[in-house]
């Protein structure tokens, strides 16, 4: 944070990860406005919504302001202290440690808690010897990352740069939403590459607003991403349209690929995907022949069953033709590496986390978690501590997070607000918003990987703490103390920053095209690996591979899709602040006007969706831009209207545990 003029401080919002520059009005210790940094370089002066209200959810009359402890169980809470608080906590986990095991405890950690936060906490569950921190990698980038790295290698960052790309394909992105989310001036980019000629296609189940900037809009049918993009690696080879030149060079196993996918013809997938056989061979033609072409993918075809595979035919459709590398195409920058605090190295040996036997390839499995609690395999799990995150409304299968809660012998929750997980905390702890705590933005997704800090602009409201904070408190309440100096923001920041090696002031990485085809990728081969040995000698498939049969719901006659964003909302919050719930006052179900026609239904009338899991019941908004045999639901809702009472939590993408958000059968009718 830097100070801009007397009564204004010059800081960068964390509400969610997009990080905007913003400037805040302060006077006599309180936020008056706030409004977006021009010389923020990558926000260029722009707040979204959340952003804008930033204020409001600081003051709203609803915050949680101090430790709430629950006299029994299902019973009222009463106001603590912090000190009866953190002593509440540490013995019921000296019991739990004592006896079922350290792993006996999980951490939930949610977006909001950033680097110093998540710093802390790992060092604390170390300590303490649990290895179960789960968080929202394997709902969000999990996917990408296994995809990525099994064929390009790491450390670098993938990134598209759609600015200087001749042709474009958004597959399952909403700049509108998406890219607000995560780097501002996305849709600047698309329109600048428009306006000089560059070709734009939109795949997606529903015509986002992106569509009619489009050349070409595909209307795929919902989880079937991966037979288009078999098929469209299969046209290119077939036709001799990859580059030749660049594959030879710079990747190994290409002769095995072209045996793969001959029978993923575009005529094969048309019957899959609802595309014709035609359009698909004009895009592949038109991605392969226009150089240089960009492919950004996200959340669209991530939550699905088959999702780190899918991104891997992604990853090769790129990879053969040439598009790697270059000024247009897809960008590796240098990774910033942070590295853990420190801890004793004569530690116990820790138990495997919980999902580490069933898929050891992925950093966390948090949907699991509620079918390990219950089935207590490979082990009791009895406490759970979520930090600013809220299982019940963003886990997979509600009604089986429900129970799982339910059993548990400890439950710590430490938000702004009471939510629908709070129901089951027997302690509640008041969190800080990103105005009134330190932190460090790392960019990894941002051309030049910035590092920036930041130091509180306000003083907390009430009793908050920020998670560092009541972490380190803990930490010397259970006996390590000497490993939780800090007393404040600036202190565990420099802590942090010097375990990487950092100053908080780091200059821009450069990303100098063609360096990493000159120095070789990070695999084992040092090429793009097209054919990954490193999947197959892990039991996984080596090349992406689709069912020439794709299976059939007879009884499950529609798909659905979940999660579809809105700028309002970051996930399950801020339904409760006014300014940001009026312009989303309730979740709708997007249907065609065909299947709205044939159901005998008109907007504002109540389905219930019914899923082999669960079902839920919303009100009506019929489309005419969406899949006809589709339905769409927005998550993050509290209650009946929470789309995850419907979504499968065991039913995961067998290398990352990604539940199949937007890839699931349902049945509707009318109520």
């Amino acid at each position: 944070m830097a100070l801009v003029s007397d009564g204004s401080a010059r800081t960068f919002c964390q509400i969610c990860r997009a990080e905007c520059g913003m400037i805040v009005q302060v006077e006599d210790g309180k936020v008056l406005r706030v409004e977006g940094d021009p010389e923020d370089r990558w926000s260029r002066g722009k707040l979204c919504v959340k952003g804008r209200n930033a204020a409001e959810i600081l003051y709203a009359k609803d915050r949680v302001l101090h430790p709430l402890l629950r006299v029994t169980k299902g019973g009222p809470f009463r106001r603590v202290c912090w000190e009866d608080a953190i002593d509440f906590i540490a013995s019921r986990l000296e019991d739990l440690k004592e006896r079922w095991g350290p792993e006996a405890l999980a951490f939930y950690r949610g977006t909001t808690a950033k680097v110093v936060d998540g710093s802390v906490l790992e060092r604390l569950a170390k300590l303490y010897g649990t290895p179960n921190v789960t968080g929202t990698w394997s709902v969000c980038v999990g996917p990408k990352i296994l995809a990525y790295s099994h064929t390009f290698g790491r450390p670098p960052m993938p990134w598209c740069d759609l600015k200087n790309a001749d042709y474009m394909i958004l597959w399952g992105v909403s700049p509108v939403a998406t890219h607000l989310h995560r780097y501002h001036g996305i849709s600047a980019d698309i329109t600048e590459a428009r306006r000089r000629g560059a070709r734009l296609v939109v795949i997606d189940p529903r015509r986002l607003p992106i569509a009619a900037k489009a050349e070409t809009y595909i209307q795929i049918r919902p989880g079937t991403d991966l037979a288009m993009a078999l098929a469209m690696i299969s046209h290119i080879i077939k036709s001799g349209l990859y580059d030749e030149e660049f594959v030879s060079a710079h990747t190994i196993g290409f002769d095995k690929l072209t045996e793969h996918v001959t029978p993923y013809t575009p005529r094969w997938a048309e019957r899959i995907t609802d595309v014709p056989a035609s359009v698909i061979a004009e895009v592949a033609t038109g991605f392969a022949t226009t150089r240089p072409a960009s492919l950004d993918r996200r959340q669209g075809v991530q939550h699905c069953r088959n999702a780190t595979q899918t991104l891997r035919a992604m990853a090769i459709l790129v990879a053969i033709t040439g598009n790697v590398d270059i000024r247009g195409g897809l960008m590796l920058t240098p990774y910033r590496r942070l590295k853990s605090l420190a801890v004793p190295k004569d530690l116990p040996q820790r138990a495997k986390s919980f999902w580490q036997d069933r898929f050891p390839l992925a950093r966390d499995a948090s949907s699991l978690l509620p079918d390990a609690i219950l089935s207590e395999r490979p082990y009791p799990i009895r406490g759970l501590v979520v930090i600013e995150g809220n299982p019940m409304s963003c886990f997979a299968n509600t009604g089986k997070v429900r129970q799982a809660l339910a059993k548990l012998d400890l439950v710590v929750v430490h938000d702004l607000f009471m939510n629908d997980t709070t129901e089951f905390a027997d302690l509640v702890l008041p969190a800080c918003t990103f105005l009134e705590k330190g932190e460090i933005s790392v960019q990894s997704l941002r051309t030049d990987y910035p590092v920036r800090t930041r130091t509180p602009v306000v003083e907390p409201q009430g009793e908050a703490l920020p998670e560092w904070r009541w972490l380190s408190l803990l930490g010397r309440r259970l006996g390590y103390g000497q490993h939780f100096p800090f007393h404040s923001d600036q202190q565990a920041l420099d802590a942090v920053l010097s375990e990487a090696g950092w100053t908080g002031r780091e200059p821009a990485t450069p990303t100098n095209h063609g360096q990493v085809l000159k120095d070789g990728f990070t695999t084992p081969s040092s090429k793009i690996e097209l054919y990954s040995q490193s999947l197959e000698e892990q039991g996984h498939d080596p090349l992406p591979a689709a069912p020439l049969e794709w299976p059939k719901g007879d009884s499950y006659p529609y798909h659905l899709i979940t999660g579809a964003r809105v700028p309002h909302f970051y996930h399950s919050q801020h339904r409760n602040v006014p300014a940001l719930r009026k312009g989303h006052p309730e979740p709708l179900a997007e249907i065609s006007q065909s299947l709205a026609s044939k159901l005998c239904v008109n907007d504002g009338d109540e389905v219930s969706i019914e899923t082999r899991v669960g079902a839920a019941a919303f009100r009506v908004r019929a489309t005419n831009d969406i899949h006809p045999l589709t339905i769409s639901i927005p998550h993050g809702w509290a209650g009946a209207h929470n789309a995850n009472w419907l979504v499968d939590d065991v039913d995961c993408d067998p290398l990352s545990a990604t539940p199949p958000f937007r890839d699931m059968r349902c049945r509707v009718r009318k109520l």
